[in-house]
């Protein structure tokens, strides 16, 4: 074991965390590993400013005007931004101008219609509503004229998490979740062809805990694919992030050490067997992240952005650390990051603020 170790982490790194499950222990094993210490650096605060925001909740709003209550979730698509509001139950455009536009969306089942959207995705050809209740996904064209929707879709935990692009979907493995799985040896992460849920191409991502035990949390997936197919994906409690190419191979894993994390309530890794209905949760360390096509990781942490780039050896280093901050509100948090065709600008967010930012080299 101490020579597997040695052969798979970069030089002059310490051993991985042993722990309880030896699936977890083996995956980590499997390719190189590093870590990353997000101690490193000082934080950057970003000040926005009045032109830095795309849209408020909190605007005054005249007689007649439409308006956004709750930003439930955000796209970019075709150089616009798409946003669904939870109160409306509908999905709105908002232009280059800043001028909303809407609701483009209604609720139902009918073709195109929703119960309600638990997310928004695009890639260069649709835009796509998650809609769980009514076991779809909706795609929409540029002129948000309904196309035949991506049928089957289950959803297993209540983030419900979809990551696409042009080629593939990824989306949780509705046969390898939940505590009584059908097939727990398949990955907890389902790659399908874009156009057809039914199409497998390949699992990741192991389970960690066993059929029938708790901590089940630990079976929650969040996860992440680029214009390249490269992947990144988690253990919801596990601040580790594990790389894969777009062969399915698991090509590196990311073992994030921050003292932010001392202060959380994550749950332990023990094995056990519930009794009765009793659930089993804690703190998720890892809000969100996004990997882009260059390989960089954007990493949500409480109310900070963490950045990290890779390296022509294949490692990792961390390049930023960044908080955000707007008419007096100390750190805006972020519920999600959007690139834009400036690889310097992005678009940030939460339930009541949209926001667009520049960040340094």
């Amino acid at each position: 074991m101490i020579l597997i170790s040695m052969n798979c982490s970069d030089s002059n790194e310490r051993d991985p965390p042993e722990t309880v499950s030896l699936v977890l222990n083996e995956l980590v094993l499997s390719a190189p590993f590093q870590f990353i210490n997000l101690n490193e650096i000082e934080t950057q605060d970003i000040d926005l400013r009045e032109e830095n925001i795309i849209y408020s909740v909190n605007r005054e709003v005249q007689d007649g005007e439409t308006f956004i209550g709750f930003i439930r979730s955000f796209t970019r698509f075709n150089g616009h931004l798409y946003v669904y509001d939870s109160p409306a139950n509908g999905i709105f455009k908002i232009d280059s101008d800043g001028n909303l536009i809407g609701p483009l969306t209604r609720e139902g089942k009918g073709p195109g219609e929703h119960l309600s959207v638990q997310n928004l995705k695009s890639n260069s050809k649709y835009l796509y509503a998650i809609d769980v209740n009514n076991a779809r996904i909706n795609r929409y064209t540029r002129g948000m004229v309904t196309v035949d929707p991506l049928m089957e879709f289950t959803a297993y935990s209540a983030m419900v998490s979809v990551s696409l692009n042009d080629e593939r979907i990824l989306t949780e493995n509705r046969n390898s979740m939940g505590f009584a799985p059908v097939n727990p040896e398949e990955g907890l992460v389902t790659i399908s062809s874009i156009s057809n849920l039914s199409d497998t191409l390949s699992t990741i991502l192991p389970r960690i805990i066993p059929p029938g035990y708790q901590p089940n949390v630990y079976n929650t997936p969040k996860f992440s694919i680029n214009g390249r197919n490269n992947m990144a994906a988690s253990y919801s409690p596990l601040p580790w992030l594990f790389l894969f190419d777009e062969h399915f191979h698991h090509t590196r894993t990311l073992i994030l050490e921050y003292s932010v994390f001392d202060d959380m309530d994550l749950p332990a890794m023990e094995f056990f067997r519930p009794m009765g209905n009793e659930g089993f949760g804690g703190s998720i360390p890892v809000n969100h992240f996004r990997l882009l096509d260059d390989g960089e990781l954007f990493i949500i942490i409480r109310n900070e952005l963490i950045r990290l780039s890779p390296s022509g050896t294949g490692k990792y280093k961390l390049t930023g650390k960044y908080k955000f901050n707007y008419s007096g509100e100390e750190s805006m948090w972020m519920m999600d990051i959007v690139s834009t065709d400036n690889k310097h600008e992005f678009y940030g967010g939460n339930w009541e603020y949209l926001f667009r930012f520049t960040l340094p080299d």
